[in-house]
């Protein structure tokens, strides 16, 4: 079993600002001054779509839900709709809501598009036999439609850190050995919970520090790279544990028997681990 986010691993991770012309201009100013703060993707496109600047101190990030601060006198937070206190939309566009005290909260809109090749690596995973499921902190309908396009069938919207590794506890549970692929902080606890886990290299401290293995570059397919890997390696050990065994059951009684010598002894011994050593380097030949 696999599982993906979405933002940062099944798509770019370099979501677009949409909707800038409908806010007005001390809105932004005071939002991205807090998104400057946070680590999650829509926070930073949109401190990326406005430039460089400083930061709102004192800022709390709660992981999977969004970044507070107090400013003057009110408490300011952007993030989920429900956690700031905004009416959830049924659109299909990513979004954080922002609030500033009292006030009406205002729909901060995103668009973000997969990586060039993560439809060709969901249909090479699938191909091998393994099913795969999207786990994402978005909204459901931008889950769907992105979990659609990717060609997966199973998914899961506004999921919480929690509900994230509760999912991941009830597939262990049920027997499956699932490998996690997350970014960001609210994927940390899955990360820690799956059999194994990757990141990606542009991830959240948190998840690259719980995972298991960090992959670079622009490339979802190091996922299916990672597996393929690791089932030869299984296969190479697998081949080395039987010649050990082999040969123990051959050699062991010669030399009980005093049928082999101490230059044959040594000979084979030598002879064995170079057979050994040269199956297991057949996996440089993997590309």
């Amino acid at each position: 079993m696999r599982i993906f986010d979405k933002t940062g691993v099944l798509t770019s991770g370099q979501p677009k600002w949409t909707n800038r012309a409908e806010i007005a201009n001390e809105v932004i100013e005071i939002a991205v001054g807090l998104a400057r703060a946070s680590r999650h993707p829509l926070a930073r496109a949109l401190a990326r779509a406005i430039g460089p600047g400083p930061a709102i101190t004192g800022a709390n990030e709660v992981p999977g839900y969004g970044i507070e601060a107090t400013i003057g006198g009110n408490l300011v937070r952007m993030g989920r709709a429900e956690w700031v206190g905004a009416s959830q939309t049924t659109s299909n566009e990513s979004e954080l809501w922002f609030k500033n005290g009292g006030a009406t909260a205002i729909r901060f809109s995103f668009e973000d598009s997969l990586r060039a090749d993560t439809i060709a690596t969901i249909t090479a995973i699938k191909a091998m036999g393994i099913k795969v499921e999207v786990l994402s902190g978005d909204k459901l309908e931008v889950v769907e439609k992105t979990a659609k396009e990717a060609g997966i069938a199973e998914f899961r919207g506004a999921q919480s850190p929690f509900e994230k590794a509760a999912r991941l506890d009830e597939l262990a549970n049920n027997g499956a050995k699932v490998m996690m692929v997350g970014d960001g902080l609210n994927d940390a606890p899955a990360l820690a919970r799956a059999f194994v886990s990757m990141a990606p290299g542009a991830a959240a401290d948190a998840s690259q520090s719980a995972a298991d293995l960090v992959f670079q570059g622009e490339k979802l397919d190091a996922v299916r790279e990672a597996i393929v890997v690791g089932r030869l390696s299984k296969q190479r050990v697998l081949e080395n544990f039987w010649f050990s065994a082999i040969y123990n059951l051959v050699t062991v009684p010669l030399a009980v028997l005093g049928m082999v010598t101490p230059p044959i002894a040594a000979i084979a011994m030598s002879s064995s681990s170079i057979i050994v050593s040269l199956n297991a380097l057949r996996l440089h030949r993997y590309k």
